[in-house]
């Protein structure tokens, strides 16, 4: 009887011994926070995509002689594909890798590098443009249809970006010049876009600028900042970490610009010790998280 018993003892042992050994790495000391270098602009199936990243154990040390893959899934046909990403020469904890989407379509994609698989922002993939024939009619019209979308479309960008500083100035000085400003410039850029998609085959294939709020947004996703964070706006991208937070829920982070400002840029400067790293993060990016983080407030 005693022999039983201990044999059922060892047994049950051994198998907690197996399963915290299959879900230690998760949260003891394995968990690692990828960071995208730059969110891609505009990608095109059929066309080359090179994506670079960093990944830092535990937000912070950054992790050399690792494999990272990228799986990526067609969101309407599911079709899936993975592609290895190498390390960059000279850059300890870097890697990169080159993706072609084969078809247009939004593609949902992960990055897994150690654990575990961190999410990205979905990317809307344009379809090739056609290529005309040489001397046809339809390449003249072609011709002729971007040559009438390109200054509505050059009058449209400047708009818009006239309309994202005046967002800046008015998230920092809630001044109503900025608010006037923003509004004006957002009618200019819409009626610009509009007038340069009715125009031009060309410009209608291009993707509308995302607002402010989503460029953040998608930015807080793929530097990382859902690994540490709870935030409303992205709890679908967050469910893999959804029992895991290091710094506090950011939904209604009641801070000032001011602070984001010099935060996000050094949060040692601010708070020596902070697990929280410094990005290196551009001016544009800053003011983009700026605006979604202060958004809800």
């Amino acid at each position: 009887m005693k022999r039983t018993f201990l044999s059922l003892f060892l047994s049950l042992f051994l198998s907690s011994l197996t399963l915290l050994s299959l879900t230690a790495p998760a949260w003891g000391g394995g968990w690692a926070v990828i960071t995208l270098d730059e969110l891609p602009a505009q990608v095109v199936a059929g066309q080359p995509l090179v994506v670079s990243f960093a990944v830092r154990q535990h937000g912070e040390r950054l992790m050399e002689d690792l494999d990272p893959r990228i799986n990526l899934t067609h969101s309407q046909t599911r079709e899936t594909f993975t592609v290895n990403a190498r390390p960059k020469p000279g850059e300890p904890g870097h890697y990169a890798a080159t993706i072609t989407f084969p078809q247009a379509g939004e593609w949902d994609w992960h990055i897994d590098a150690f654990w575990p698989p961190q999410p990205m922002p979905r990317l809307n993939v344009l379809a090739a443009a056609p290529a005309p024939s040489a001397g046809s009619a339809h390449a003249s019209a072609s011709t002729a249809g971007n040559t009438r979308a390109s200054t509505p479309m050059m009058i449209g960008g400047l708009a818009l970006a006239v309309a994202l500083g005046a967002l800046v100035a008015l998230v920092r000085t809630r001044a109503a010049w900025a608010a006037g400003l923003m509004l004006a410039a957002a009618l200019v850029s819409t009626v610009g876009l509009v007038s340069a998609a009715k125009n031009g085959s060309a410009a209608a294939s291009l993707p509308l600028p995302t607002s402010p709020v989503e460029h953040g947004q998608a930015l807080f996703i793929a530097k990382g900042c859902i690994v540490c964070h709870d935030h409303a706006a992205v709890s679908e991208y967050r469910r893999a970490f959804a029992d895991f937070s290091i710094g506090p829920n950011l939904t209604h982070w009641a801070v000032t610009p001011d602070f984001l400002q010099k935060w996000l840029r050094d949060p040692a400067a601010i708070r020596p010790g902070t697990q929280m790293p410094a990005l290196g993060l551009k001016d544009d990016e800053v003011n983009a998280l700026i605006v979604f983080l202060t958004a809800g407030n």
